[in-house]
C-alpha cells in the first residue's frame, strides 16, 4: 500500500481515492451534495445521522452521518462483507435498517460530518461486521462490488447520476 502520510482532502484530486496506514477505509474527494450509491445489493444495517464536523477531533462517531450495508456471501469463499459510506450530509441518508437496496442504489449525499477535513466519501469494506476492515482492491474483490467481473464500473461512476431499471 502507498504511504499517504500528511495528506488531507483539502488537496486531493486521486478519482481512485487515497488510503493510508491504520485508516481504515479508502477517501474518494468528491463535491459537496454529489450522490453516493451502493456499491452492490445488500441489506442496510446501520444508519446513523451526526450533525456535527470534527475536522482532526477524534470525539463524537468517528464517521459523522454513514450507512452500513451487509452484502450476501461474496463467490466461493461465502464471506459476507459490510460496506461504509461515511462522511455524509445530515440527515441525507435515503434508506433505513432493514431495507434492502440494490446495486447503485441512491443512499445519500457527500458532506464532511465526523472527522472529516473536507467533502469526500469514506468507503470502507469489512469481514463479518467485526472490524476485520479488508483491502476492497487487494485481489479483484472490488470487482464483485463494482460490478460482475471484470470490472465493468469505476468508483468514480458511483458518484454520477446513473439509469436506473428500478
Amino acid at each position: 500500500m502507498r504511504d499517504w502520510t500528511g495528506w488531507s482532502c483539502s488537496n486531493c484530486t486521486d478519482v481512485w481515492g487515497h488510503t493510508y496506514d491504520q485508516h481504515m477505509g479508502t477517501d474518494y474527494p468528491l463535491a459537496n451534495g454529489r450522490p453516493i450509491r451502493s456499491a452492490q445489493q445488500g441489506t442496510v444495517t446501520e444508519v446513523v445521522n451526526y450533525q456535527y464536523n470534527q475536522c482532526g477531533v477524534n470525539t463524537g462517531p468517528v464517521f459523522g452521518t454513514y450507512v452500513k450495508i451487509r452484502h450476501p456471501a461474496h463467490g466461493s469463499s461465502g464471506k459476507v462483507y459490510y460496506t461504509t459510506y461515511a462522511h455524509m450530509t445530515y440527515q441525507s441518508p435515503a434508506v433505513t435498517v432493514g431495507q434492502n437496496v440494490g446495486i447503485y442504489q441512491y443512499l445519500g449525499a457527500v458532506g464532511q460530518t465526523g472527522n472529516a477535513c473536507g467533502y469526500h466519501l469514506h468507503w470502507a469494506v469489512e469481514e463479518t461486521n467485526l472490524g476485520n476492515y479488508v483491502d476492497p482492491f487487494d485481489k479483484g474483490l472490488v470487482c464483485g462490488f463494482y460490478g460482475s467481473a471484470p470490472c465493468s464500473v469505476e468508483p468514480s461512476q458511483l458518484d454520477e447520476d446513473v439509469e436506473l431499471d428500478n
